[in-house]
């Protein structure tokens, strides 16, 4: 990181998961919100440092501890909505007063269900970014490059004239990693119209690439030009290979 390049204080957020940006229906719960990573400069006080555990507050061990970790680090935070009740409001305190015997403002709040599951969510979609390695996200995007981007563009968009977009897909960031492996290990063809009424197929590279080859490209799949999904293992590759192998079997 180089948070001496452009302005002190910089930030980048997701908003793919507030309002009504996604679907809300397998998620049971309404509203959303954002995911934030930033930096914030870096100044002593009133600033939140990721130094180690135990580090003192101030003095030389503190700046020691600083330096070390100041290029290493940033924060990532949810920021989310909170929908109105009965229960959550304000009013003036009873008891509590101000130096001029005035009664103090006084907030009413507790969290529900519905902003406690809505929480969970945005926490773990923020886990799971944080978790996507920088390794296998290059590792999948050389895999991608050349495999895939003939006919899903470099940026997965895909073709009008009918090759699917990748970018911003649900499916493909799907919590499930399913689809999009079934379709890299196994192929698919797309549905004859009368307009087209040859179907495309895509290929199968269930035979050219390894268990951790196709989870690195779908790692990269799922959480390139905007997308995010958690990130895809050898071990869920393995689980949708004998799935699709056992199938093919019986037939």
């Amino acid at each position: 990181m180089n948070p001496f390049m452009g302005a002190g204080a910089l930030g980048q957020a997701v908003d793919e998961f507030n309002g009504d940006n996604f679907d809300h229906g397998p998620e049971g719960f309404i509203g959303g919100g954002y995911i934030a990573l930033r930096t914030t400069g870096g100044r002593p006080i009133l600033q939140q440092h990721a130094v180690p555990e135990g580090t003192p507050k101030w003095g030389p061990a503190w700046k020691k501890a600083m330096r070390e970790n100041y290029l290493k680090s940033a924060s990532v935070a949810t920021h989310g909505s909170v929908m109105s009740y009965r229960d959550s409001y304000l009013d003036l305190d009873p008891t509590y007063r101000d130096v001029y015997g005035n009664p103090l403002l006084r907030l009413t709040f507790d969290f529900h269900d519905n902003e406690l599951a809505r929480s969970k969510f945005l926490t773990d979609k923020a886990a799971l970014i944080g978790k996507v390695d920088h390794d296998m996200m290059t590792r999948g995007e050389a895999l991608y490059i050349d495999n895939c981007a003939g006919c899903h563009m470099d940026n997965g968009e895909g073709l009008a004239s009918g090759f699917p977009p990748l970018a911003k897909s649900a499916p493909v960031q799907a919590s499930a990693p399913a689809t999009v492996l079934q379709a890299i290990i196994g192929g698919a063809t797309v549905v004859a119209t009368e307009s087209r009424p040859t179907a495309l197929a895509m290929p199968a590279f269930g035979w050219k690439l390894s268990d951790e080859e196709i989870a690195d490209l779908a790692t990269y799949i799922r959480n390139a030009w905007g997308n995010r999904a958690p990130v895809v293992s050898a071990s869920d590759v393995a689980a949708i290979r004998n799935d699709i192998t056992r199938k093919t079997a019986v037939k």
